[in-house]
């Protein structure tokens, strides 16, 4: 008889978001008779990924959010660790709150402690309060964890700091079904069909609507693009705090009846055929998930410079700044408003090891880690 080892994916949430989905992704494509998976979130809030995890067998477990106490939120995911485990691994995503999570799970004897980042937030500005917060949470983070992974070097560099990440962490890419993924021209026909997008210029954006995302300078710059090339529009996938928003923005730039809402989405795969040009202008980012799935799919991609330079896999990527006038910005989105040909990008990605089968064994071999192997 086997024993599954028993894994922790603490998320915070289980919305329509891209750690959220990397981290749903561990589960669908690892062995589920060697592995059993519980998923952590905070709050009541149910989010859009949570019949995902029950239809691959595995359970989600809810304390209130950190917000109500961090006295509090330590002792209830101690509770948890207790009533639900053992667990053989403690997977932690958020980002600065998971230093509370890997204490927790240090003092309850979770061998295997992983602290993963997914965000590199270098120039956002915070609180005295906020700094000594997160001064505090790095300690935890680097004391309790014994693994310490990202999804790029910005990202751990930014959560553990640049020599201790360069010294302790590693790099795991957030892998991506490439065939799922792969340009399909009948899925193309089909989508702009339905979409009623005919023979426009379709400018896509995939992300939560926040200030982060940017989709404010999204609106913007389709705008631009609007005044000169008017058969253009705009799809925007996803929900988020700013939607009322932006889609009065929109109402006032006179460009709502060319953008698309659309809101959560389950097969982005889909709507990435139909667009021929992905917009993305970051403030911050870990990495870009949605910039990787573009580029399987053979789309151009006009990105802010402060995305990670690991989104780079392709050549299909152009680079602006966001001090940069919104009519380069335009320009540049206008550079492709003719057909191109959309070519097969695989092999970049099985090169980079973004496949999934190459991150699949990744993350097996450290959920498997001999225990006495590692430092407690």
């Amino acid at each position: 008889m086997i024993i599954k080892r028993k894994i922790l994916q603490v998320t915070g949430s289980l919305r329509m978001g891209g750690v959220e989905k990397v981290a749903i992704n561990y589960y669908k494509y690892i062995d589920k008779d060697e592995f059993e998976f519980d998923y952590l979130v905070f709050g009541d809030e149910k989010g859009d990924l949570e019949y995902q995890v029950e239809y691959l067998g595995g359970r989600v477990l809810r304390i209130p959010h950190p917000r109500k106490g961090l006295i509090d939120f330590y002792k209830n995911i101690r509770n948890i660790l207790r009533k639900e485990g053992p667990y053989d691994v403690v997977h932690s995503h958020p980002l600065f709150i998971s230093g509370l999570v890997m204490k927790a799970a240090y003092e309850e004897k979770v061998a295997t402690r992983i602290a993963h980042s997914h965000s590199a937030r270098d120039n956002l500005k915070v609180s005295l309060k906020k700094k000594v917060y997160n001064v505090a949470m790095k300690f935890y983070l680097k004391k309790y964890s014994n693994i310490f992974l990202a999804c790029s070097v910005s990202a751990g560099n930014y959560l553990f700091g640049a020599k201790f990440f360069g010294q302790n962490g590693q790099v795991i890419n957030n892998g991506i079904d490439l065939e799922k993924f792969n340009f399909d021209i009948s899925i193309r026909n089909k989508v702009r069909n339905q979409l009623r997008l005919d023979k426009s210029f379709v400018l896509g954006h995939i992300g939560r609507l926040s200030d982060v995302k940017n989709q404010t300078f999204v609106l913007d710059v389709f705008n631009r693009v609007k005044q000169n090339y008017s058969d253009s529009k705009l799809i925007l996938v996803g929900d988020g705090p700013d939607k009322r928003k932006l889609i009065k923005y929109a109402k006032n730039l006179e460009i709502y009846n060319d953008v698309i809402f659309l809101g959560t989405r389950e097969d982005a795969n889909e709507l990435l055929q139909a667009m021929d040009l992905l917009l993305f202008p970051s403030k911050y980012e870990g990495l870009g998930i949605a910039i990787l799935e573009a580029q399987v799919a053979g789309l151009r991609c006009v990105i802010s410079d402060i995305i990670p330079k690991e989104v780079d896999v392709t050549s299909l990527n152009s680079r602006l700044s966001l001090n940069d006038d919104l009519n380069k910005w335009a320009d540049e989105v206008l550079k492709y408003n003719c057909l191109y040909e959309r070519e097969n990008k695989t092999y970049d990605f099985i090169k980079n090891q973004y496949d999934m089968d190459s991150v699949m064994r990744k993350i097996r071999e450290i959920y498997t880690l001999n225990s006495n192997s590692i430092l407690n």
